[in-house]
């Protein structure tokens, strides 16, 4: 990697085409003291950036030198430090620096207050609930529960979070919903936030401050909670490891979306049931109905379903505005006038990715070395049309996915590429 051209804007790494593959990370490779040292490099640059860019390119040739400090350690082999995407996600787990985090409330139910970018300065107030032995050094799932109508926050998770297992192990957070029903799943406007801001404003605010696994993090609805839930997770489908319902139903959600996203529902409705069904009648037997379902049986459910962030498939039905990003795939804002559908494989053992779309006249497609081996060339098959690349890791690319991924900051990308979408041959 050089700095002469970070500095000028691109932050390529020269591309080296290795003879013999590299193999899929298992685990991080090296230590966590380098892991920490990577992390304050990553939050100086992210600090940069929020205050307006003021340093951010000095900050950036800091992090730049300390990858490459990485690229000397054995442990690397000799091979780039951006092809370690599970060690960059170490990192930026330690970017964020819980051990420093002020007022943090152990062992009690805490009302903590907050304010999102639709709100005019007006102050919203979530509950939140830290194990008493909490230690922000160990990374801990997160639950964000949408109380029923009428429940204040505070009181859901005093009465409804109570087994032993979530109040040592997990963080629990509970998300204020506005009075007006029809905004839960909304994100509402200007002095109106909806319930989607509210949502994905808070999970910002907990991954921030809270040691949060980020591939750990539920949402929850419980009774017209439910509903939310499930909409809300429909539309940020790569967001959350899975969707616990209790004593609520479903709403009319669409269950494309969530093929990637199991679902646990305790004391639901006839809607669950068919949404279900419709689960697995499309392939995804990821929908649990446990009608006598217990605390207990949603924890061990959480053990059993974390978040899958670099999955090697992908379902995709695109939104105005949102969905228009999931995985590693993004496709331009609609205005609805068309539908946009997407389904993607990544074959690591070919290399190579095939994406089925319509709708969208192009797309983005983000990679790193659990998708694809990006020492070798990458087949990229659109609608038929094939492309043969070579796609070298590049900083720019991570830097600005951490720049954009604030309420979702546990994935790490180092190559990126637009590709047209051609329209699909009519069958006969």
């Amino acid at each position: 990697m050089s700095k002469r051209v970070l500095l000028a804007g691109v932050l390529l790494a020269a591309p080296v085409f290795a003879a013999s593959s590299l193999l899929q990370q298992a685990e991080p490779v090296l230590k966590e003291s380098d892991h920490q040292k990577i992390g304050k490099l990553i939050k100086d640059c992210v600090d940069a950036k929020l205050d307006g860019g003021r340093g951010q390119v000095e900050a950036e040739t800091e992090l730049l030198d300390g990858l490459q400090k990485w690229e000397k350690k054995k442990q690397l082999d000799g091979k780039e430090a951006l092809a370690f995407p599970l060690d960059l996600e170490r990192s930026i787990w330690f970017s964020n620096d819980y051990s420093k985090v002020k007022g943090v409330k152990k062992g009690k139910v805490a009302t903590v207050e907050f304010t999102t970018s639709f709100s005019e300065g007006a102050q919203h107030e979530y509950a939140v609930w830290v194990p008493s032995k909490y230690n922000p050094r160990e990374s801990y799932a997160l639950v964000l529960a949408i109380p029923d109508a009428g429940e204040k926050v505070d009181a859901h998770i005093t009465e409804q979070w109570t087994f032993g297992d979530f109040r040592d192990g997990a963080i629990i957070a509970a998300v204020p919903m506005p009075d007006d029903a029809s905004l839960w799943a909304q994100i509402g406007e200007s002095g109106k936030p909806g319930g989607a801001a509210l949502t994905l404003t808070l999970l910002g605010e907990l991954t921030r401050n809270y040691a949060v696994d980020f591939d750990r993090i539920y949402l929850a609805g419980r009774g017209a909670g439910v509903a939310a839930a499930v909409q809300l997770a429909s539309l940020f489908p790569d967001r959350f490891a899975g969707v616990i319902g209790r004593a609520g139903d479903v709403g009319e959600t669409s269950t494309e979306n969530f093929r990637g996203v199991p679902t646990f529902f305790a004391g639901a409705g006839s809607r669950a049931t068919a949404f279900a069904e419709a689960c697995k009648a499309s392939g995804a037997d990821n929908c649990r109905l446990a009608p006598e379902g217990k605390e207990e049986d949603i924890w061990a459910w959480m053990a059993e379903n974390p978040r899958r962030p670099y999955a090697s498939e992908i379902h995709l039905l695109a939104g105005s505005p949102f969905p228009n990003k999931a995985y590693w795939v993004e496709l331009p804002p609609s205005d609805g006038s068309v539908v946009n559908r997407v389904h993607g494989k990544a074959d690591r053992a070919t290399n190579t990715v095939t994406v089925e779309a319509e709708g969208a006249r192009y797309c983005f497609l983000y990679f790193n070395d659990q998708l694809v081996d990006l020492d070798q060339p990458v087949k990229v098959v659109i609608n038929g049309v094939e492309h043969v690349d070579t796609l070298p890791r590049n900083l720019r690319t991570l830097t600005t996915w951490l720049y954009r991924s604030g309420s979702d900051p546990g994935k790490s990308f180092v190559a990126s590429k637009r590709y047209d979408i051609p329209a699909k041959e009519k069958s006969e």
